[in-house]
């Protein structure tokens, strides 16, 4: 089960990248995330996001944890991917 759950962070990381990166990069819109919005600022957007969604699956890779951590987190990040994918919308509606 927890092999399951760790697909499901990866799949949500890669998710979030690949939102953030459209909403940013393509749309316009700020990120929020303060250490994010740094790294950006120095590294740029795409380098940044490597570079952090990286080290979250390597802290995954690195350490075992309980299996209702990594439900935690995968529920976290799904609320990101889905913010993510409502400032798309907003955006995209002009609202």
């Amino acid at each position: 089960m927890i092999t399951i759950m760790f697909a499901v962070i990866v799949a949500l990381q890669l998710l979030d990248a690949a939102t953030t990166y459209y909403s940013l990069a393509k749309l316009g819109a700020r990120e929020s995330n303060p250490v994010a919005r740094f790294a950006m600022d120095k590294l740029g957007i795409l380098p940044a996001l490597v570079l952090l969604k990286s080290a979250v699956v390597g802290v995954f890779i690195a350490f075992t944890y309980p299996l209702w951590f990594y439900a935690v987190v995968a529920a976290l990040y799904a609320g990101v991917v889905g913010n993510n994918a409502y400032v798309i919308y907003k955006i995209k509606s002009g609202d």
